[in-house]
């Protein structure tokens, strides 16, 4: 009787432990992040582009373009590649795209002269890839006719989602808001920014990067 009782007993403690175990676990850490993606030259490949609908609806599939990703206004924390397939409406003005993201996170670059040296990375070092839906409302081309090949996003909103890393990234999650705009940033020349996990408005930062042990 007593054995039965002493492997009831441990049954029951492992069942409890098993149970316990996740909850005693260590806690992910969470960062907040946010940070902004501008495009850069050169296209690396425009994709596939046709219309449909009487030459009313875009679509693209394997549009490539390299981003340099910032902190602020100069400082460089890294650089990406985006792969983005669209979907847009000319007669209604609104798309949807889906875009996959491939950051990769380096030692702060000292961009332009006159930023602070030796400023270190706050989300690491590393690679990141995800997947972002966004719905457009605008495409870069036909508000910047000069950029007839950048046929990408131009004023959309979107979830960006990132979860395989390599690094500092190997066991972490981001996922954040995003805004995306034409910007003028210096005398007529423009480029497609994005900013990730902030509006450009308020101050509140909506991305999350969660780290697990």
């Amino acid at each position: 009787m007593k054995k039965v009782v002493v492997v009831a007993f441990a049954l029951a403690l492992s069942t409890i432990l098993a149970m316990v175990a996740p909850a005693m676990a260590a806690k992910p850490t969470v960062v907040p992040c946010a940070f902004t993606a501008s495009a850069t030259p050169p296209l690396l490949d425009p994709g596939k582009v046709w219309w449909t609908g009487d030459g009313t609806i875009l679509h693209v599939r394997g549009l490539v373009v390299k981003y340099g990703l910032f902190m602020g206004a100069n400082l460089q924390i890294g650089s990406m590649e985006m792969i983005t397939d669209m979907d847009f409406n000319t007669e209604t003005g609104e798309g949807n795209a889906v875009r996959e993201w491939t950051m990769t996170f380096i030692e702060p670059l000292n961009y332009p002269a006159g930023t602070p040296a030796n400023v270190p990375n706050p989300y690491g070092i590393g690679t990141l890839e995800g997947r972002e839906v966004g719905k457009v409302t605008s495409v870069y081309a036909l508000v910047r006719p000069e950029s007839p090949q950048l046929m990408m996003p131009g004023d959309y909103t979107g979830l960006l989602v990132a979860t395989h890393g390599t690094g500092d990234f190997e066991k972490a999650k981001l996922m954040a808001e995003t805004v995306g705009a034409p910007f003028n940033f210096v005398s007529n020349r423009w480029t497609e920014r994005i900013r990730v996990g902030w509006n450009g408005v308020g101050p509140l930062i909506t991305g999350e990067l969660t780290f697990h042990e």
